[in-house]
């Protein structure tokens, strides 16, 4: 019988949330381990420019033309000579590529060098039992705990002890449980490997108590939904759902989804 109430509540969850998406794919499979030891996109040749970043761009032996810019709320730039460019979506290579091109109508071999110099594209979001809530910009390698930290910390009625880590990847949401127990990974027991965040995390922070597991998860879907693009299927830990429980959270995150 209380199996039956346990997996009631996953699926009362999981139908609310995937509101946002018109189907659900079935995924029975183990949820893969998310990345650790990852670099940020933003710290990779992979990094797409997003709109609000700026840029500096210096031009060999044209000191006219260096300047820096910020992308637009439509994702553009104009540089003298080349005009409008659209700079969000592209890396920094492939902007690179497109303003050598439209320079080279009036430079002969222009010489071009782009770098991000403020970053406002890429964020993370801290929600739940924090002092502060919110937006933060991920323009470094952030740990979970640092995401905590900037958002003022722990509020007095927050689990210290666990946190939940929604993130989409792919055409899959998942949502799982980090152990932020410091005794418990000295001693090897539930303990979670280095992580850091990745552009659209959401850290949300559960309270110590939760009386009604049906209740607050209908109501973290709904907290949820603007802060994230809700792909195909969402994927809902036992780690996870053990943390809303009030247990631990130290099994592994076996997904359960619904068609």
């Amino acid at each position: 019988m209380m199996r039956k109430i346990e997996y009631s509540s996953i699926l009362l969850f999981l139908i609310v949330i995937s509101c946002a998406s018109p189907k659900m794919a079935a995924n029975k499979s183990a949820t893969a381990p998310m990345a650790v030891e990852q670099e940020p996109v933003a710290m990779t040749s992979q990094f797409t420019l997003g709109r609000g970043d700026e840029i500096t761009m210096n031009v060999w032996r044209h000191t006219d033309l260096n300047r820096t810019i910020r992308i637009n709320p439509e994702g553009m730039i104009y540089l003298p000579l080349a005009g409008e460019i659209e700079a969000a979506g592209l890396t920094i290579t492939q902007l690179r590529k497109e303003v050598i091109f439209k320079l080279s109508k009036y430079v002969n071999d222009p010489q071009v060098d782009i770098n991000v110099s403020v970053l406002r594209s890429m964020t993370v979001y801290v929600l739940g039992e924090v002092r502060g809530p919110g937006t933060f910009v991920l323009d470094r390698r952030m740990k979970p705990m640092e995401a905590i930290a900037a958002a003022g910390g722990f509020s007095q009625d927050a689990n210290t002890r666990n946190i939940l880590l929604v993130r989409a990847e792919k055409d899959v949401t998942k949502v799982r449980a980090l152990n932020l127990n410091i005794s418990d990974m000295q001693s090897g027991k539930n303990p979670t490997p280095v992580m850091y965040l990745q552009n659209g995390d959401v850290i949300y922070v559960v309270p110590s108590v939760i009386a009604n597991i049906e209740r607050f998860m209908v109501k973290l879907s709904n907290i949820l939904r603007p802060f994230t693009q809700l792909p195909s299927s969402v994927v809902l830990g036992n780690d996870a759902y053990d943390v809303l429980r009030g247990e631990g959270g130290g099994r592994s995150a076996v997904g359960v989804a619904v068609q």
